[in-house]
């Protein structure tokens, strides 16, 4: 048994027996489908992976106190949810230049400044053509302070001298900090939030040659009228999708041989606490709703739950 911040995951270790791997695992396992296969989109396995870096990182944070800006009033939060932009367009720079010398220089300056250290990061695509990042953090960052620290180093490669010759001024509004204090399941608001197109991401992967290349694209409808949105192939990002801190990608695990205390806390979630499960041929998910998980775990499983998490935090 595997205990994950939204479910318990079951499963059976084979030991001293190996699968031969399939057809499908040997085409990926080749190098060259595989740099071939990259879209420059989040695919179902990345998505995968982001999803639970992102669970990982609400897991990890512990409730903080904050002022908010305009009203002055204190508050209590857990993660923040911001977005960088470019205030004008991107022109010859490319993706990977832009995250080189703008987006990994403010994460090291952003350590120094609001204290990051957990974080999680996502490329997209505007309507514009631009890239633009979200970031997903575990500190509080004043407005004023991100916009300036952000615009700082948009200036490395003059997008805020471009700006000031159109506009008159130096302090375009570049960044945008989203309000997540009323969402009750997070996790899941992020997660839904930064894996969004993982699906297109699949369609446009090469695809091996017993299989049919899948080429439709859907249209937003706002309205009477239908929204535009990029093609599949306007959507790629250059280089990385998205990153995570080092201590969100930890392959470290709290699981547990199963004996009758664990087989006797697994009956209870489902019978005695009524927590949805479901099965299939590899493993069985018993899915927790948020701040469910404590009430389920007896102590044994909650003071190592608890160790995992601190090991993150450290």
């Amino acid at each position: 048994m595997q205990i994950r911040p939204r479910y318990l995951l079951l499963y059976t270790i084979m030991e001293g027996w190996s699968r031969r791997p399939s057809i499908q695992q040997t085409w990926n396992l080749n190098e060259t489908n595989r740099k071939k296969a990259y879209g420059g989109l989040i695919g179902n396995c990345s998505a995968k992976r982001l999803r639970r870096c992102i669970e990982n990182l609400v897991a990890i944070s512990l409730p903080k106190q904050a002022v908010h800006f305009t009203t002055g009033k204190k508050f209590k939060f857990k993660v923040n949810f911001i977005t960088l932009t470019l205030p004008c367009p991107q022109g010859e720079h490319s993706d990977k230049e832009v995250k080189r010398q703008c987006l990994d220089v403010w994460i090291k300056a952003a350590k120094r400044t609001f204290g990051l250290k957990s974080y999680v990061w996502r490329a997209e695509r505007q309507l514009n053509g631009n890239i633009h990042f979200h970031i997903i953090s575990d500190c509080y960052m004043h407005y004023e302070i991100l916009r300036d620290s952000w615009n700082k180093r948009l200036n490395n490669l003059g997008y805020i001298d471009t700006f000031e010759k159109k506009h008159g001024h130096r302090t375009p509004n570049s960044t945008d900090v989203h309000a997540v204090n009323n969402i009750k399941d997070l996790a899941a608001y992020m997660v839904k939030y930064m894996t969004k197109g993982n699906n297109t991401a699949e369609s446009l992967r090469a695809q091996p040659p017993w299989t049919k290349p899948k080429n439709k694209i859907k249209f937003k409808k706002n309205g009477p009228k239908f929204q535009r949105v990029l093609s599949l192939n306007e959507q790629r990002v250059n280089g990385r999708v998205w990153d995570a801190s080092t201590n969100l990608k930890t392959k470290d695990k709290c699981d547990f041989i199963i004996d009758s205390e664990t087989a006797q806390l697994i009956d209870d979630a489902i019978n005695k606490h009524e927590c949805r499960h479901k099965v299939n041929d590899r493993v069985s998910m018993i899915f927790l709703k948020p701040g469910q998980l404590n009430k389920v775990l007896t102590t044994r499983y909650r003071n190592a739950w608890e160790e995992y998490l601190q090991k993150m935090r450290n």
